[in-house]
């Protein structure tokens, strides 16, 4: 800012330019000029730069603001599958895709659980690629032996926009349903398919902007991830309405698991990002039993951990690797159990066994013998019935349809609310490309 006052006779030059509202004078007089009226010139400048800054200031604010109320939350998701294993010495790289119309800042991932005693927040500031994914992410390494402890871990991620936005687990509500809330239960029925329907009730705690969100509803003796989660179709100030489940027949079903007084109750807006649930053995006391299966095994003879006595059926094993876990003091289930397919092509079966068995935290898996060196291109599995448990993968098979609505890999009705199923690097095979309900496996449950 130049002010140049200079001394003329009896001349006073008040504008010479205007830029911004600011203006710049020129002062011009001789010593005759009055010195109140100098004073006066002066005092117009000094108000001309105070409205100057003022409207800087001004437009600062209106940007900052606008900043602010634009910013849009960036679109993220986990890409991992969750419940897998960390052995000791391994490092799982844990990725989040993340985009943003001004780009994305960092994400940061928090873990909590098993005494972690690494780095946290872990911080990745631009995409790479990910070595355990083979995609362009933000990924960090979590490290078993970072860890004091074997069990299930949580990695909670907040994504951070350019523009001031976030994108976070933004879980609304964490509680449980009782006094509160208050929840009813009931169905519908069209022809011979009947929808399981349920209410949350609770008095000015809800809105209509949690239409879509996801609800989390769990039994509090068990950890909310081997809930159920469902999609919420209808809300107002005082109610959220979800199906959680269904099924075919002439008449209703008991399902395994329906929402209760007691149980947990979290609703999500998360989209993506609810934390990721990973598993770290650095101490190694989680069992992984292991049971083989062959055309010419037999379940009565079979042994668990033994490959030179294999089972003749899926459920065979499945049946006897939880007498192993329950007989050496790991409780009544198969967490991380693996069932080793022979080469050959082999028929589902539950084995005479009729009940479900149970799985928490971790996948029971199907996958090929690749010690005798079975492949999904000489390992075959076809037929239904197998033994329900909760968590199931499926790996390097080919899996194949042998009839209109025959699935391979799936679970009675009163099971699928809470039945998850992994295909990883498998050969799916229908009877017939012209008709879609030839499908091997139910796209019901398929992560």
């Amino acid at each position: 800012m130049l002010i140049n006052i200079r001394w003329y006779k009896y001349k006073q030059v008040k504008y010479i330019n205007q830029i911004n509202s600011l203006s710049f004078f020129k002062l011009e007089s001789n010593k005759e000029l009055s010195l109140d009226k100098n004073i006066r010139m002066y005092n117009k400048l000094i108000m001309s730069i105070k409205k100057c800054i003022f409207r800087l200031l001004a437009v600062i604010i209106i940007a900052q603001i606008s900043h602010n109320i634009y910013a849009q939350t960036p679109i993220a998701r986990f890409d991992a599958v969750p419940f897998q294993r960390i052995d000791a010495g391994e490092t799982f790289n844990v990725g989040i895709i993340a985009f943003s119309k001004s780009g994305i800042d960092r994400v940061e991932f928090t873990v909590k659980g098993q005494g972690y005693v690494g780095v946290n927040p872990l911080v990745s500031n631009e995409m790479t690629n990910n070595p355990t994914t083979g995609v362009y992410e933000y990924w960090v390494p979590v490290r078993a032996n970072d860890f004091i402890s074997d069990g299930s871990i949580e990695i909670e991620a907040v994504v951070f926009g350019k523009d001031g936005g976030t994108r976070n687990k933004n879980w609304l509500i964490n509680n449980s349903i009782g006094t509160t809330y208050t929840v009813n239960n009931w169905h519908i029925v069209d022809g011979n398919h009947y929808e399981y329907l349920c209410s949350i009730t609770g008095t000015g705690l809800f809105n209509k902007d949690m239409v879509f969100s996801n609800a989390i509803i769990y039994n509090q003796t068990d950890n909310w991830w081997n809930g159920i989660t469902v999609n919420i179709k209808s809300a107002d100030a005082n109610k959220i309405e979800f199906k959680y489940g269904d099924s075919y027949g002439t008449s209703p079903v008991t399902l395994d698991y329906q929402p209760k007084s007691g149980d947990g109750f979290i609703l999500s807006r998360g989209f993506g990002l609810d934390p990721l649930i990973l598993l770290v053995n650095p101490l190694g006391t989680l069992p992984q039993p292991v049971a083989f299966v062959d055309i010419a095994g037999a379940d009565g003879t079979g042994v668990v951990n033994s490959s030179e006595k294999p089972f003749a059926t899926t459920g065979g094993a499945m049946v006897a690797m939880r007498d192993w876990m329950n007989s050496n003091g790991y409780g009544n289930q198969i967490n991380g159990g693996v069932i080793k397919l022979n080469p050959g092509t082999h028929t589902q079966s539950n084995g005479g066994y009729w009940g479900n068995i149970l799985s928490k935290n971790e996948w029971v898996t199907f996958t090929s013998n690749h010690e005798m060196g079975g492949s999904k291109e000489n390992t075959f599995i076809t037929g239904s019935g197998m033994v329900q448990t909760q968590f199931v993968k499926v790996e390097d098979l080919s899996i194949i349809a042998n009839d209109v609505l025959s699935n391979v890999f799936s679970v009675s009705s009163n099971f699928y609310p809470i039945f998850k199923l992994w295909i990883e690097d498998c050969n799916l095979e229908g009877t017939t490309k012209y008709n879609e309900d030839t499908s091997p496996v139910s796209s019901s449950f398929v992560w």
